[in-house]
Order: C-alpha cells, then sequence, then structure tokens
C-alpha cells in the first residue's frame, strides 16, 4: 500500500499528530482500507463521525500507537542498480552534484549513450545516502516519466477531463502528482516533447511564483487549483480531498517542497525526434553538459567488457571498437556515448561462439544493431564523412557499404 506508506511517512518526518488509518470491516470480520491515511486530529475525527452518522455505520478504534518522532533522513528508496560502467569525469560529477543541491530543477544534456539517466539514479542514491551532504534533510523518492510528442499540459500539470460520473473534473498531470506524493519528478527524454508548450504555467512557477492551474470542476464557485512552493522541506497539498468532493468549493494548493527537484535528460543530437528548449524554458532550467569521455576514459570502460572475448582476438576488438569511438568523437555532429560501443565485444564473442562471421563483420553487425537507428537519421552529407573515417584497416574495412545498406531498412 504505497500511498499509505507516504503519506505515514510524511505526517511523521512533518513531527505532526499521529497518523490514523480508517479502514472497514467486512462481514466475514476481515478489515479493509476504507479512507486511507490522514492526520490523527480533530478534523478527521470529526469528518469520520459525519460520515458514519450520514451511511450509519459505527466506528471504532482498534489499535493507536504512539509516534516515533522523526524518521530516519538517510531511508534508501528502492532503485535499480547503477551499471558500474558509467564514464563521468569528477568535474561533471560535482556539476550535476552541486546544481541538484543548489538549483530546484536541473537537466543533463548529453549525445545518447553518455549515461545521463543512470547519472540522476546515482546521485539520487547519494542524497538518499548522505542528504546533509547536499543541503537537505531527508532521503526522497523519485517519479521518472518519458514525455513524447503527443504530450500536452494535461500530461505534466493536470487538465479537465470527465470522470466516471460524467462530471467535468481536474485531473492532475505527473508534476501534480510528483508533488503531492512528494516525490521527484524526472523528465527522462525530455526533448521527445515540446516542452516549451507542455510547461503553460510552470514556466512561471519555475521562477518561485504561484500559478494557477483551474477550478475543480466546471462549476464558476468551485475552488481553484493552483501550483506553489513551500519553504518547508517535505512538499504538501492542501485540501486534496476537494478533487473527489461532489460540490467543491475550497481551493486546492499543490505546494514544492524546499527539497523538492525537477530533474530531466536531454539529447541534444538525437536526430530522431527533437524538440529544443525556448530561452524562457531553458533558464528556468540548470544545463550541465554531460560529453562523451575521452578515449582514455572509454578505453579503460573497454577492457573489462573485452574479457568476454577470446584471448587471441581481444587486441583487433579492441583496435576496431577504439576506432569506432574515435571517429564518432571527432565531431560534435556524430557524437555519441560509450554505452552504444561497450556492448560490442559480447556481439563478438557470441558470433566467435556460433562459429560465424569475420571479426570485422562481426563488428559492423553490432554496430548497426546498437547505433543503426540513430545513424538511419542523420544527415547523408555528415554520414559520408563518417563513413570515410570508419573504412580503414583499423576500423570496419569494407564493410561500410554493407551498413549503409542496412540503413536503409532503418529509415
Amino acid at each position: 500500500m504505497e500511498d499509505t506508506k507516504d503519506a505515514a511517512r510524511k505526517d511523521v518526518l512533518k513531527g505532526g499528530h499521529q497518523a490514523v488509518v480508517l479502514m472497514h470491516r467486512s462481514e466475514s470480520g476481515t478489515w479493509d482500507l476504507g479512507w486511507g491515511v490522514r492526520s490523527n486530529d480533530e478534523r478527521t475525527a470529526t469528518t469520520a463521525t459525519k460520515l458514519s452518522n450520514a451511511y450509519g455505520i459505527a466506528w471504532e478504534i482498534v489499535e493507536a500507537e504512539q509516534p516515533h518522532g522523526k524518521a530516519s533522513s538517510t531511508t534508501t528508496p528502492p532503485m535499480q542498480s547503477v551499471p558500474a560502467r558509467l564514464i563521468i569525469d569528477d568535474r561533471t560529477l560535482r556539476m550535476v552534484r552541486t546544481s541538484i543541491a543548489s538549483r530546484s530543477a536541473t537537466m543533463l544534456v548529453g549525445p545518447p549513450g553518455t549515461g545521463k539517466t543512470q547519472l540522476i539514479e546515482e546521485v539520487v542514491r547519494e542524497v538518499a545516502q548522505a542528504p546533509a551532504s547536499f543541503g537537505m534533510s531527508m532521503a526522497h523518492d523519485r517519479r521518472v516519466v518519458t514525455p513524447d510528442e503527443s504530450w500536452t499540459t494535461r500530461d505534466l500539470l493536470g487538465g479537465d477531463t470527465v470522470d466516471d460520473k460524467g462530471r467535468i473534473r481536474f485531473a492532475i498531470g505527473h508534476l501534480l502528482e510528483a508533488v503531492s506524493r512528494d516525490e521527484w519528478l524526472v523528465l527522462d527524454e525530455a526533448n521527445r516533447a515540446d516542452m516549451d508548450r507542455i510547461f503553460g504555467g510552470a514556466l512561471t512557477w519555475l521562477s518561485g511564483q504561484a500559478v494557477s492551474l483551474g477550478r475543480v470542476s466546471a462549476n464558476p464557485n468551485a475552488g481553484e487549483i493552483s501550483l506553489g512552493w513551500t519553504d518547508s522541506a517535505i512538499s504538501e497539498v492542501t485540501q486534496l480531498d476537494e478533487l473527489m468532493a461532489e460540490s467543491p468549493i475550497e481551493p486546492v494548493e499543490f505546494l514544492a517542497g524546499a527539497e523538492w527537484r525537477l530533474l530531466g535528460t536531454y539529447n541534444a543530437l538525437d536526430a530522431i525526434r527533437v524538440f529544443r528548449f525556448g530561452q524562457a524554458l531553458g533558464r528556468r532550467f540548470a544545463h550541465v553538459p554531460i560529453a562523451p569521455p575521452d578515449s582514455l576514459g572509454f578505453e579503460s570502460a573497454l577492457g573489462a567488457e573485452l574479457s568476454q572475448v577470446p584471448p587471441e582476438i581481444r587486441s583487433e576488438v579492441r583496435t576496431r571498437v577504439v576506432t569506432l569511438y574515435a571517429a564518432h568523437r571527432a565531431k560534435h555532429s556524430t557524437a555519441l556515448g560509450p554505452a552504444l560501443f561497450l556492448g560490442i565485444p559480447r556481439y563478438v564473442a557470441a558470433g566467435i561462439e556460433l562459429g560465424q562471421g569475420t571479426i570485422a563483420e562481426l563488428v559492423a553487425e553490432a554496430y548497426v544493431t546498437s547505433s543503426g537507428a540513430w545513424l538511419a537519421r542523420i544527415d547523408d552529407t555528415v554520414l559520408d564523412a563518417l563513413g570515410a573515417a570508419l573504412s580503414t584497416d583499423e576500423g570496419l574495412e569494407d564493410q561500410w557499404s554493407w551498413v549503409t545498406t542496412q540503413l536503409q531498412v532503418l529509415r
């Protein structure tokens, strides 16, 4: 029951009332969650009494427990492990850490395969393990979403929709959902959606001001929904129940906490689909460049991957893969991160095990399967120049013509 956990945790962290869980006892005697978690205060008791009287259902305190004080600030949220092949230099890592510590919105910008998403995961983990080193008081969960070209303001912030009773009501989007749960929001590959159009009123909000997002219902007297900030470390929502009320009249405020963060990744060179950030939106984010590592860094990471390759061909595989990576990194228009190349040795090893193909052929095949979708969409002039750099004895030899025929299929 994730909602129960989140609400109870926030109540304890705020040092407020005890938490009370309102449940319904079935005819068989079992207990079912009926109303979620609320603060154990006079307002909750009054509301529960009114519901009890209205429906003719008696309510009782089954079990009570004294508050345990503040929860540990070092609780680590569940998270996928970060692959060891993340290759980031110390200064770039420092920029990411410092930006997240000092800014409410940070965007990691770089070519595909540079480990931007993994880097966010790692820094979020660091915050969870030692929040004080980031000027924070607690660990923070995160919500990861991937925007696409179909997104509108409704997806990010929210908007009017028709509920299951046929009423026009405001439905919250990913950002408001994240604030309501006090989860950091991560926009992975944000360039795949038109963020300038989608952010709408959030542009003003990111500059530190509160904004109105509409009303709870179509009734002109319905409560207003607003998005703002609070000095508290924890995000807050006032009158959240109004979103489901029959006659909502109270305003609903979504207040992002001082430690709440909006993070994102952005592939500036993604030729498949790119929406560039406008200046107004760009000013609201700290932009941290995540460049492909230099040749020494790449070769260091490649060494571990080559252990899968038979010893007698490791040198040749190393030379060919390093040549591929260096040719891409030589120009800004073709730069790709190491992740797209580090899987090549595994493919070659599998091909050798099957007893099929030369090393040059296997490297070319692995190259197409990992980078072909990107290559198929770059400018022909740029592609020709890249092919010339790769058609060497140390690179793909005579395999480039085969590569280009495969790209035609991927276009």
